[in-house]
């Protein structure tokens, strides 16, 4: 009999709280026009459609050909479909996950661990952390899509904290003038500020927090009810993910980090230790094979908070390279393999301080790239290198390229959604 290289799949769908409901999810749509049997229930949340070999969602074979089995056990049995670079790069594993998401509330703030640290906590702490694989992941939006990720600039976060009584009150005095002065000194020393300032913030007691937060929507709603500009209080986005997560230390989050706003075929990436949070909009992700997501565990001696996070605010400025792709900065080393050069799309616009390119539908789909331009204050291995051979990956020091970047808008905290731990625990950490 010949060689079965193509097969369909039957694959897991994972049932999130902040899943959109019913047909309204992209996920259910997927499900319901690949089994006309299926049962969709208009109640139930549709959160996420997984394709690949994670032992928490393995696709089913559904073959006649092919004895009952999952996609997983079908690849350990035939590893050489694999191809002989990725079967001996990945110990015979598929090395990614695919996944279909439906964002109908906030998720948590999260982050993800670096290939040596996902191996020490999987050692460690195997029922939070299932997986010593780190977890790069790329969104590539399919709806107008909504997220928080990275850090703004340190200049929009220290305005915020002039603009902002209710957030300067939980930060502190002190914190808040050190972050304003050190706005144009070395980048050590603005990490440094701003890592104080954000965990002073997440570490508030929960009445002193709740108290500011209640003083702020209120303010902020008798503003709007007024007619008043609140673009200043990042007013709409704040009262939006209050309603959903009401008394939330994480609303204040959006004081820190970067809305990023996806228009369909645009995509952003999210490299190791980048906090991020889904607002809302479907999307498509693929990922390394991992769902581990850094949260705090009871006892533990080095909480994955705020300390573990890069904290470098945004600097760099991100332009179309009209002829081909540019690198800047190789976040994932092993993307190299087999990678060629992209025809560039056209240039991208706006406002920001990272501007965003577009998957482009067509015959010959062409990759937008990104380049960075120079700047004094950014170190050498940042600067975009022409004619690389590589695909365009952001690095820690500035958020995930965004096309469309709101600077009177943000993102929720620590407890914002449920997705939950390793996507499936329940309460993420402050910056999980």
């Amino acid at each position: 009999m010949a060689e079965i290289r193509v097969f369909p799949l039957a694959c897991p769908v994972q049932n999130y709280s902040w899943g959109k409901l019913g047909l309204q999810s992209e996920v259910a749509q997927l499900v319901a026009s690949g089994d006309p049997t299926a049962h969709i229930d208009p109640e139930q949340p549709y959160a996420e459609l997984w394709m690949g070999a994670h032992p928490k969602g393995d696709a089913a074979i559904r073959d006649n050909r092919i004895p009952q089995k999952t996609l997983g056990r079908w690849i350990a049995d035939n590893p050489a479909c694999l191809g002989a670079k990725v079967k001996d790069a990945f110990q015979g594993r598929l090395p990614f996950l695919f996944k279909v998401l439906s964002v109908r509330s906030a998720l948590s703030i999260q982050a993800h661990p670096n290939k040596e640290l996902a191996a020490k906590l999987h050692a460690q702490f195997p029922q939070h952390y299932p997986d010593a694989n780190h977890k790069p992941e790329m969104a590539i939006a399919l709806t107008p899509f909504e997220g928080l990720c990275g850090f703004r600039p340190v200049e929009e976060i220290a305005s915020f904290l002039r603009a902002v009584p209710e957030l300067r009150a939980l930060v502190g005095e002190v914190a808040a003038e050190q972050l304003e002065r050190s706005a144009s000194h070395d980048p050590r020393g603005v990490s440094a500020a701003l890592r104080v300032c954000f965990t002073r913030l997440m570490k508030s007691e929960k009445k002193c927090f709740v108290d500011q937060l209640n003083t702020l929507v209120q303010r902020i709603s008798r503003e709007a009810a007024e007619g008043q500009d609140t673009s200043g209080s990042n007013g709409d986005l704040l009262l939006r993910l209050h309603s959903q997560f009401p008394g939330d230390i994480g609303c204040f989050a959006v004081y820190f980090l970067n809305l990023v706003r996806l228009e369909p075929g645009e995509a952003m990436f999210l490299a190791a230790n980048e906090p991020h949070a889904y607002l809302q909009g479907d999307c498509v992700e693929c990922m390394a094979c991992s769902d581990n997501t850094l949260q705090d565990l009871p006892g533990r001696a080095e909480p994955a908070g705020p300390q573990r996070l890069p904290l470098r605010p945004a600097r760099a400025r991100l332009h179309a390279d009209e002829d081909r792709d540019s690198l800047l900065h190789q976040a994932v080393p092993r993307l190299r393999r087999g990678l060629g050069q992209h025809p560039a799309g056209g240039a991208g616009h706006g406002r920001g301080h990272l501007h965003g390119r577009r998957l482009r539908n067509g015959p010959a789909p062409r990759l937008r790239a990104l380049r960075l331009r120079q700047r004094e204050h950014l170190p050498a291995p940042l600067l975009a290198r022409r004619d690389a051979a590589l695909p365009s990956l952001l690095p820690p020091l500035s958020p995930p390229r965004r096309p469309a970047v709101d600077r009177n808008q943000s993102s929720p905290g620590p407890s914002l959604g449920s997705r939950p731990q390793s996507e499936s625990q329940s309460h993420p950490p402050p910056v999980s």
